[in-house]
């Protein structure tokens, strides 16, 4: 069991690199952002940590659960952010049309995912 919770842990990892850094790095671009990264990082975020949740449950452990919802809630948010952002530059991109209003999403998706490390690191 502890070999699958450090698996869904460095998923957890892997999925913040994707959806942070991937925000961090395109941040001064005005379009063509690499939202699928970000759906992707959403993805697995989201994933992992509904999976290291059920482990902290399972293992008989005391999760915080208002916390850990609120966290959930928070990445549901980025993954919405990031899958929209996605469709509209994508159909802006093959319509040739300015890929700006597509920028909200982005920053949705990157904000969300930026509050949500904050909480996991400042909320014990």
């Amino acid at each position: 069991m502890e070999i699958l919770r450090l698996v869904l842990l460095a998923a957890h990892f892997i999925g913040l690199a994707l959806l942070v850094g991937t925000f961090l790095s395109n941040l001064r671009r005005n379009e063509n952002w690499n939202m699928l990264a970000m759906v992707i990082g959403a993805a697995i975020q989201l994933l992992s940590g509904i999976g290291l949740y059920g482990m902290t449950m399972a293992l008989g452990g005391d999760p915080n659960h208002m916390k850990l919802g609120i966290k959930g809630i928070v990445a549901l948010l980025a993954l919405v952010g990031a899958v929209i952002g996605l469709i509209q530059q994508r159909k802006l991109a093959a319509a040739g049309e300015n890929q700006r209003p597509a920028k909200k999403f982005f920053h949705m998706a990157g904000g969300f995912a930026t509050i949500n490390v904050l909480l996991a690191v400042f909320w014990h």
